[in-house]
């Protein structure tokens, strides 16, 4: 498993950071020793009797980042399958991945928050059917192949990447069940699911064993495809409004968090973590959580070892409206911040 941080890009619950602030917040993940960064994909969000708000577009910033970077690891969590031809997003991805040596993971979903597509002008209907047909026709040119392809939304002729992949890029979707999930079975090498702090959580086992049985309907190898899950960690005192509503939350001392992210490793989860964490007492840092006490973190991670005997490794989804510095210890990385 990896350690990763979904970058403060703006969410149906807080204003996205100036791009200075999440490029510094990049090169502090990176120097602190995270191994991914993360960015979603939202235009705007529209819900009933909640502030309308927006986010930065996703790919833009993952390619200006993958120049900030030199080792980072960077995922979309994930693209929106119906806003970009697929022929052409797998051309993006391979000039993307080529660029910054081979450090991209290609995260790609159906889309789920219809008023974005209604305000762009993209289409709402056959949501899943335009996007299988754009799996199929992404992973195999992703796959260096030649394609040809006469689908009823998607089509190509005799497309093909020059210069070609130099490696397989991997493919990262979610779903819940149905055709989504043999879309995924058949399409994708990771399966994200959130928000889930037990690995015994009836709805996530309902999920895997769907996942598990639509492999088998495609004939493929579960083992094949990874297990990423998301987790809230949230104090008692937090004061930030967290995007996952409570769900999936982990809360209690070192020990506490630490033994539960360890039993959704042993459960073969990746596992991303949200701490909605409050600015005076808490910061996230290093994979972990740092409170007042300087000592926090290594007690988390010392914790985890004695329990699991290997490396673990987080995705931490990070509040999307404060500085890199609340979360990071680093008063004086951004100009200004006090």
């Amino acid at each position: 498993m990896k350690i990763g941080l979904v970058l403060p890009m703006g969410s149906h619950v807080g204003q996205p950071q100036p791009y200075g602030v999440i490029r510094s917040f990049a090169m502090k993940a990176e120097e602190l020793g995270f191994d991914s960064l993360w960015a979603f994909e939202h235009v705007i969000f529209r819900f009933p009797d909640e502030p309308e708000r927006g986010a930065h577009e996703a790919w833009t910033v993952m390619a200006m980042l993958g120049e900030a970077t030199s080792r980072i690891e960077i995922g979309s969590l994930v693209l929106g399958m119906r806003f970009r031809n697929p022929s052409f997003l797998a051309k993006m991805a391979v000039t993307l991945d080529e660029a910054i040596g081979g450090r991209l993971t290609l995260g790609v979903g159906a889309g789920w928050h219809d008023p974005e597509y209604e305000a762009f002008g993209y289409p709402l209907d056959h949501r899943l059917g335009r996007t299988e047909e754009g799996f199929a026709v992404l992973r195999d040119l992703l796959d260096g192949k030649r394609v040809s392809y006469a689908g009823r939304w998607v089509a190509a002729d005799d497309a093909v990447l020059l210069p070609p992949p130099s490696r397989r890029i991997p493919l990262l979707s979610s779903s819940k069940l149905g055709r989504m999930n043999r879309i995924v079975a058949r399409y994708a090498d990771a399966w994200n699911a959130a928000w889930y702090a037990d690995p015994a959580d009836p709805s996530l086992l309902e999920r895997r064993a769907a996942l598990a049985q639509a492999c088998e309907e495609v004939g493929r190898d579960p083992a094949e495809i990874a297990l990423t899950a998301g987790v809230s960690v949230r104090h008692a005192d937090a004061d930030e409004p967290s995007p996952t509503r409570g769900r999936g939350a982990l809360s209690g001392d070192p020990a506490a968090i630490a033994a539960r992210l360890a039993a959704l490793a042993m459960a073969s989860v990746v596992t991303s973590i949200d701490p909605r964490l409050s600015r005076r007492h808490t910061i996230a840092i290093d994979g972990s959580l740092y409170e007042k006490d300087p000592s926090f973190s290594k007690k988390v991670k010392s914790t985890i070892k004695d329990i699991f005997g290997k490396k673990i490794s987080f995705i931490i989804r990070t509040p999307m409206n404060q500085p890199v510095a609340h979360y990071f210890d680093c008063t004086g990385l951004i100009p200004g911040w006090r």
